[in-house]
């Protein structure tokens, strides 16, 4: 009993570190120029589901990001304080999603420690595998939010399908799911139906078709046909990258960039140290999958995966990994390592037996990596240096003002208080610039510019 206290004592103590840092700076989480206004203006002038059809018709058949992005507060209030809503909701989600994925996975009643400490050890690992500015962008802004909520879904579906018996409803959620994952972003798109076609093709091997499979995969058809052949997404393609070696070559580029990445963390090789340890202390009840069942896994997952990059490397608007795909994509290769970990035990032998507490020492390492961690030192100085505190204070100020004001043409001054991670992009001089129209908009105002700086 003691040795499982201790687990999660130090699993909260590893968790709480990070978290309770983006809990406090949430307080002073701000609107970003890029994008927010142009969501909240339109989502609460259109109406939430018409500015997501907009958005599907003129840039993106990302359909079901399209409707969550334009749930920002904006579109209910102007009041920057319910900004901190997000960060709290996506935390609580998130745990709650992992608390109820290895419960079922492994059978643990809700007051077992080992389910709370390994679900607070995984998500202490999530956020700190990633680097601040991706934390930031995922957590924090609003917009990007849909990459870290996607991935929950996709976890909440594994879960269901793989480890959940069966409940009045679960087929619903999972086809709902289905809909949902498929429009939420490229990258989810592709690694999600990699698997599901896998999942279809062992049904059809099985001969297990019935009324919920045809259902599912017709749903999953249709909701590929939605986001691929959306109207918004012909509007992109002229920026589209049309080289096809160049393509391919900056496709591997980046698969192996991210390999490098997570394979470099030594956070993740302790992670997986854990979790294989884990499932040699512990008969878990893991749904038994063999050698081929889980070769087949991790390659359709690999082939997706790559995909994702390949439809990436062809522009997509970027021509680098931005903040917010990099760290969607390292938890998806966090999760397959994951995955094969707690399976190891069903097709590696271990040459000696291994005690319980073996576990505790590879747990006592996360606590003694955080002062070692690049992402806890930046938010920990934006904290103790009031970096986002100064700049929020400062950020709001000029948009009360420009609330406030009674002309139409309004010049904003430029932040001063830029030093900070939650300092994304200054508005333009040019008052026809997109962020300003949307800000203009907003407001109520005829236009909105940036003032020049004055020394």
């Amino acid at each position: 009993m003691i040795r499982k206290q201790l687990l999660l004592a130090i699993s909260i103590g590893f968790w709480g570190s990070i978290v309770s840092l983006i809990l406090i700076l949430s307080f002073y989480n701000q609107p970003s120029i890029n994008d927010d206004y142009c969501f909240g203006w339109i989502g609460r002038d259109f109406g939430i589901f018409k500015g997501a059809y907009l958005y599907y018709t003129n840039w993106s058949g990302r359909y079901s990001a399209n409707v969550i992005m334009h749930l920002l507060p904006l579109t209910f209030s102007s009041n920057y304080k319910l900004f901190f809503i997000g960060p709290w909701i996506l935390i609580l989600f998130g745990l709650g999603n992992t608390l109820y994925f290895f419960k079922n996975a492994f059978r643990f009643s809700f007051n077992s420690f080992e389910l709370w400490g390994l679900s607070f050890l995984f998500q202490g690992v999530c956020f700190y595998l990633i680097p601040a500015e991706g934390l930031f962008e995922t957590i924090f802004w609003f917009p990007a939010s849909i990459y870290f909520i996607s991935f929950q879904f996709f976890l909440l579906f594994l879960n269901l399908h793989l480890f959940t018996s069966n409940f009045t409803g679960k087929n619903l959620i999972e086809t709902i799911l289905i809909f949902v994952l498929i429009g939420s972003s490229e990258f989810t798109l592709l690694i999600f139906s990699a698997l599901f076609f896998l999942f279809s093709l062992n049904r059809l091997f099985l001969k297990k078709i019935n009324l919920n499979y045809l259902i599912q995969t017709t749903v999953w058809l249709i909701s590929l046909g939605i986001a691929l052949f959306a109207p918004g997404n012909f509007t992109r393609s002229g920026t589209l990258e049309k080289n096809w070696v160049n393509i391919f070559l900056k496709t591997n580029q980046y698969f192996l960039d991210l390999l490098v990445h997570i394979c470099s963390q030594p956070l993740f090789w302790m992670w997986i140290a854990f979790v294989i340890l884990f499932s040699y202390s512990y008969e878990l009840p893991l749904k038994k999958l063999n050698k081929r069942e889980i070769l087949l896994f991790s390659l359709f997952f690999f082939g997706g995966f790559w995909l994702s990059l390949f439809a990436l490397s062809t522009g997509l608007g970027e021509n680098y990994i931005p903040n917010r795909n990099f760290s969607l994509l390292t938890w998806y290769l966090l999760f397959l390592g994951t995955f094969i970990g707690f399976y190891a035990k069903s097709f590696v032998p271990f040459p000696f037996q291994i005690s319980k507490f073996n576990i505790f020492w590879i747990a006592i390492l996360f606590i003694c990596f955080i002062p070692f961690s690049k992402t806890f030192k930046t938010f920990y100085r934006e904290w103790k240096y009031d970096k986002l505190k100064n700049y929020a204070l400062e950020n709001q100020q000029r948009f009360e003002n420009l609330r406030l004001s009674q002309a139409n043409i309004v010049g904003l001054k430029p932040i001063k208080n830029k030093e900070t991670l939650f300092f994304a992009q200054e508005l333009s001089s040019d008052s026809t610039h997109l962020w300003c129209k949307c800000v203009a908009n907003y407001y109520h105002k005829k236009a909105v510019y940036l003032k020049k700086e004055t020394h």
